[in-house]
């Protein structure tokens, strides 16, 4: 009698065994297992069930979103922008000097399926009037391309950076630009670099930029559900006109992208 019992509840433990595999096996072939799929051309989806965050292989960037909310303290110093937006034209600008003068390392995807993305030809810093617009590609490195962009900046002067350059933290990084008449300056800047920068410090030579509630989209694979860039600005005097690095030196650097530039001719506020 004692051995029925005991072969009975091995049998029971044994079937509750069967089911619970049963069902985690439906659960994970419902579900799928985590793939990548390998854009077959420039500008197509990467297809993924876990982020893919665009690191080069010898500088590993951690790809981290903190959670902030939009009571977090903004870094810039100026709260809106003295600006008529529709009275916005291309300005006239010229590359003074790139970033090349140092060595600063090239934060390049190690993502096979990235590959269709890279452009390894032209200058690497370029100076294209009139050149933002839907479709146009903000980024020297990368074939990413503008998909939303407010209809108050298309046509302005875009400076193409290279996203290469998003991991920098070096103080002696600086892009110069020579404007021949007052203008305004603009900054795309990755909505999760934002939030860095609200919780750890913006770099000093953004801070006198204000956000101007605008947002641009692109087609990049590593920004998922379309993270936007912010738009921010501020006025600059005709002459020379430096940028700075992404990053603050000794700043722990998440693989997000680099920002871009765009000028613009326009009126202020009455």
């Amino acid at each position: 009698m004692k051995y029925k019992y005991l072969f009975a509840t091995i049998a029971v433990l044994l079937a509750l065994l069967a089911v619970t595999s049963t069902i985690v096996l439906v659960s994970w072939l419902a579900k799928g297992p985590v793939t990548e799929e390998k854009p077959k051309s420039p500008g197509q989806k990467i297809a993924t069930t876990s982020p893919s965050p665009d690191m080069a292989p010898m500088t590993p960037l951690p790809d981290f979103s903190p959670v902030l909310t939009d009571d977090a303290p903004a870094p810039w110093i100026n709260e809106k922008p003295e600006i008529v937006f529709e009275s916005l034209s291309r300005a006239a600008a010229k590359l003074g000097s790139g970033p090349e003068a140092h060595e600063f390392g090239n934060f390049g995807p190690g993502v096979a399926g990235l590959d269709p993305y890279l452009r390894s030809d032209g200058p690497t810093y370029h100076v294209v009037p009139g050149g933002l617009k839907q479709k146009a590609m903000p980024y020297s490195d990368r074939e990413y391309e503008i998909l939303q962009l407010p209809a108050t900046l298309d046509g302005l002067t875009l400076v193409q950076t290279r996203n290469g350059h998003k991991g920098v933290t070096d103080p002696r990084f600086s892009i110069v630009l020579t404007v021949e008449k007052p203008a305004y300056l603009f900054l795309a800047i990755d909505e999760r670099m934002v939030r860095i920068w609200q919780r750890d410090g913006a770099p000093d030579w953004v801070k006198d930029f204000s956000p101007t509630g605008y947002r641009i989209v692109t087609d990049d694979p590593t920004m998922h559900e379309l993270r936007p860039y912010r738009i921010v600005t501020k006025k600059v005097e005709a002459g020379e006109v430096r940028l700075g690095p992404p990053w603050n030196q000794f700043q722990r650097v998440p693989a997000y992208s680099m920002y871009f530039v765009f000028l613009g001719s326009g009126r202020p506020k009455p």
